[in-house]
């Protein structure tokens, strides 16, 4: 429980006249950048919830690592239960980078391809306020609104699905059969009772089934397995960004040339290998635009030094080239040429932030921390 009077001295904040210029420029200007600085870490987390209620806007916030991207996303999620608890705010949501690289022959970690399939499908159907992602992250090809939409499956007491057809998609979208179901993303059949531990859920729901219709779903109690409550409708959210199924699996090992691999299965890498077989063409500032206004922020500080196409992506080209190019060349996102080289290691050289090149397309706003005072820390 919040004391009204601390969340009134929060939201005060807003009446500060550099907060109000910055809304009003950010406001005006529709192309271009603006900067903001003498901000700490919680700061910012501060001023991005305001902004964000302010400008009725989604943010995209695009950080330089995912330890910096991890610490900002606690703080925006205390700021929110701070200032919005009980309001129907739309939450933060965090999008991860991936522990591997395109070429590796290795699959991303299962708890970060999942929570990033899970933030995919939030951005696709615009059910966040702050979407916070570190700067390997946001350069990754994405798919459209409407396939992440589709991963998706929401079930309610009345409907029509054979219990087949609702394992197998399951399957496709990185769900495993289990007994019994104990964790999220696990799943088990019993007769006519399907029970299923959706991603975000905070319990299992069990699907009773009468032949092919859903007759009730009801949550139980992972340790007693006990139902507990009665729902009307459940939605099983996606723990795959790309439906894993034995066609896409099959196709992929044809084209991927390696020996290791048996026709059908999954195996190490294959994620980075789909767009071989269905290119990715959008962004993460895609899915922030579909269909909405939004705002593109970018944090530095002066240890961050964003690429551009000239430098490309961090690491030696001959490493890059041995793991695999044409898989590197088709999972990342060629924008990278619309980042740029920004630091702010001297006040006194201000062109050096704002200076010629081709206008990013990821950032309205770049906000560093601690040099000056533009807002009240």
């Amino acid at each position: 429980m919040i004391h009204p009077g601390i969340r009134e001295q929060f939201l005060s904040l807003t009446l500060h006249p550099a907060f109000r210029e910055l809304v009003r420029r950010l406001g005006a200007e529709r192309s271009g950048r603006s900067q903001l600085s003498g901000l700490t870490t919680t700061a910012r987390a501060l001023y991005l919830s305001l902004l964000a209620q302010v400008c009725d806007q989604p943010l995209l916030v695009i950080t330089e690592s995912p330890k910096s991207a991890d610490h900002l996303f606690e703080l925006l999620e205390t700021f929110h239960r701070v200032l919005h608890a009980g309001r129907g705010t739309l939450p933060p949501l965090l999008m991860p980078a991936l522990d591997t690289l395109p070429g590796q022959n290795l699959s991303p970690h299962y708890d970060l391809k999942s929570a990033r399939a899970v933030a995919l499908h939030r951005m696709a159907t615009g059910r966040y306020s702050i979407a916070v992602t570190p700067v390997m992250s946001a350069l990754l090809r994405t798919g459209d609104e409407a396939a992440y939409r589709q991963l998706a499956l929401t079930l309610r007491v009345g409907d029509e699905i054979g219990m087949d057809d609702l394992a197998a998609h399951l399957s496709s979208i990185g769900y495993e059969r289990r007994e019994p179901v104990e964790m999220v993303g696990e799943y088990s059949i019993r007769g006519g009772i399907f029970d299923v531990f959706p991603a975000e859920a905070h319990q299992p729901i069990r699907i009773e089934f009468f032949g092919e219709n859903v007759e009730s779903l009801r949550r139980f109690d992972p340790q007693s397995q006990r139902s507990v409550l009665r729902v009307e409708d459940v939605t099983l959210l996606p723990l795959e960004e790309t439906p894993r199924t034995p066609a896409l699996l099959r196709e992929l090992a044809e084209k991927s040339g390696r020996t290791d691999i048996v026709p059908g299965e999954p195996f190490a890498g294959w994620e980075f290998a789909v767009p071989l077989v269905a290119p990715r063409q959008g962004s993460l500032e895609d899915l922030a635009r579909d269909g909405r206004a939004a705002r593109f922020l970018q944090l530095a500080d002066d240890r961050l030094h964003l690429f551009s196409s000239k430098e490309g992506i961090p690491g030696d080209k001959e490493q890059r080239d041995r793991r695999g190019g044409a898989q590197w060349n088709e999972a990342t996102s060629l924008r990278q040429r619309d980042l740029r080289c920004c630091t702010q290691d001297d006040e006194r050289h201000p062109r050096r932030l704002s200076e010629s090149p081709p206008r990013s397309r990821w950032s309205h706003s770049i906000l560093y921390p601690r040099k000056s005072s533009v807002l009240p820390r």
